[in-house]
């Protein structure tokens, strides 16, 4: 694991100190407004201050809005109907895979020709669940365990992962942190999960298994 320390004044994370584990997927964990999207913008800044390569992603800022702008800026009429008739999952899925994976390969290449003198990527991604089912996240997950990672890997680079979540599906068989303290949790089951986010709206922080 790597060692971040950073400041957050969006929150009330009174801790600085974080343990990020390259090449792999790191989720956010907690309740609506416990934190997680600020937690994202003060590890941005850091990562941006130390001249580390930044890409980011939000469904509130690229999300099904922005990405069906962007068909019908490049005249994709085809894509862009198709988006239309999209649920809110997937259609916030398809411009998560239009969006990100374009500025994704152009990060790469520019990573390649620039060489930085970092060989930190940080990848943020905050609400990439909001409205996705079981499958559009198993999809999400393996598109980034098994061709982002790779990717910047043979490129030279080590990848930090880090989303924001709100559904099981997204945290199961990830490790976690909560945002607040900033420790790391695992959830055997659902039950465990629901437990934590529980907790935290009664005042308590569980600090998971």
């Amino acid at each position: 694991m790597t060692r971040f320390m950073f400041e957050n004044h969006y929150s009330k994370a009174n801790k600085k100190v974080v343990y990020i584990s390259p090449n792999t997927i790191t989720v956010l964990v907690g309740k609506n407004g416990y934190g997680k999207s600020s937690f994202i913008h003060g590890l941005m800044h850091y990562a941006k201050i130390h001249n580390h390569t930044v890409l980011s992603w939000s469904d509130n800022e690229h999300g099904r809005n922005n990405g069906m702008q962007a068909l019908l800026f490049n005249d994709n009429m085809q894509g862009l109907a198709a988006m239309a008739f999209h649920s809110e999952g997937e259609a916030m899925h398809a411009s998560f895979g239009l969006m990100f994976a374009q500025k994704l390969g152009a990060m790469i290449r520019k990573l390649k020709v620039d060489r930085p003198k970092s060989n930190k990527v940080f990848l943020l991604i905050d609400q990439i669940d909001s409205g996705l089912d079981v499958h559009l996240i198993d999809d999400v997950k393996d598109f980034l365990r098994n061709v982002v990672i790779p990717d910047i890997n043979k490129a030279g680079f080590d990848a930090f992962i880090v989303l924001s979540a709100n559904s099981y599906e997204l945290v199961n068989g990830e490790d976690c942190i909560d945002p607040v303290t900033r420790s790391h949790v695992a959830f055997a089951s659902y039950d465990e999960f629901t437990d934590y986010i529980n907790s935290q709206y009664k005042g308590v922080t569980n600090e998971g298994n």
